[in-house]
């Protein structure tokens, strides 16, 4: 972290502080600030997981980039608890603020000049060590090949066989994660409030394969196999080695993501300052 990100999040605690709010703070994060900086905040108590924190809850901010607003997302999923973003890290798609903004980003928020907008999630259902799990993830879902052997996929949407993938892996996006990783491979920008999801390949083995937009009502089933003994299972920021052929059911998520965006600030907005949407270098 530099020294200026370090000063924002000085300045950060002493907004909150300044403002009565009582802050329940990552306990990772406090004892990183401690070995690296030998900074102390002024809180009101720690936590470690979901269980810890409080009930009555008003807001999460995140202070980093688009990963750790979606590790953040996982502790508040349940409980519809809002959270505002503030980037500290490269993009920032998911955040509202910045280092440059944070006093007038806690200022607005404290005046209430704010909407909360309803992330739908997809979630995804599997056996592991012979047990059923689900994970839940805000941007994507995505299947990757492990070793140099790709992989081959039979899909079937809503029980009707779709075809099979031969590819390095297969991407099931969000209208949230529509920016992130399926973008990068050719994928369409789908609006957040959108009702669908995105099933993008990644590298087929044919040059037919194109991403597919379907409607979030749709179950999708993945049957994937490999002469590799393992492939690699991404739920947002997590990944999961597995073993030997796979079975997976993916769904639209039992819970939302509620985000907080400030006045003034929208989708469109952040295609333009974020993604340099419509920008050409020759004006």
């Amino acid at each position: 972290m530099s020294h200026e990100s370090f000063d924002a999040l000085v300045s950060f605690f002493h907004s909150v502080h300044a403002r009565g709010w009582r802050a329940v703070v990552y306990r990772p994060m406090l004892d990183w600030l401690y070995s690296y900086f030998g900074y102390r905040p002024e809180i009101h108590s720690v936590f470690t997981e979901a269980s810890e924190l409080p009930e009555g809850l008003d807001l999460l901010i995140s202070l980093g980039g688009d990963g750790t607003f979606l590790d953040s997302a996982q502790y508040v999923l349940p409980r519809q608890v809002p959270i505002l973003g503030i980037n500290f890290g490269h993009l920032g798609f998911l955040a509202s603020g910045s280092t440059d903004n944070i006093g007038e980003v806690l200022d607005m928020v404290s005046r209430g000049e704010y909407d909360v907008e309803r992330r739908v999630t997809a979630a995804v259902r599997l056996l592991r060590e012979g047990a059923p799990q689900s994970l839940t993830a805000l941007n994507d879902i995505t299947l990757q090949k492990n070793g140099k052997s790709m992989l081959i996929i039979n899909v079937h949407i809503d029980g009707t066989f779709l075809c099979t993938y031969w590819c390095d892996g297969l991407i099931v996006s969000t209208p949230t994660g529509s920016t992130a990783y399926s973008l990068s491979v050719g994928g369409p920008i789908m609006l957040p409030a959108a009702a669908t999801v995105l099933m993008s390949p990644i590298a087929p083995h044919n040059l037919g394969m194109r991403p597919l937009v379907l409607p979030d009502s749709a179950e999708i089933h993945l049957r994937a196999t490999s002469r590799d003994p393992r492939m690699v299972l991404g739920v947002d920021a997590q990944q999961h080695t597995l073993s030997g052929a796979q079975d997976f059911t993916i769904a639209r998520g039992e819970h939302a993501v509620h985000v907080v965006r400030l006045r003034g600030d929208n989708f469109y907005t952040a295609l333009r300052e974020k993604l340099n949407w419509g920008m050409d270098a020759r004006n």
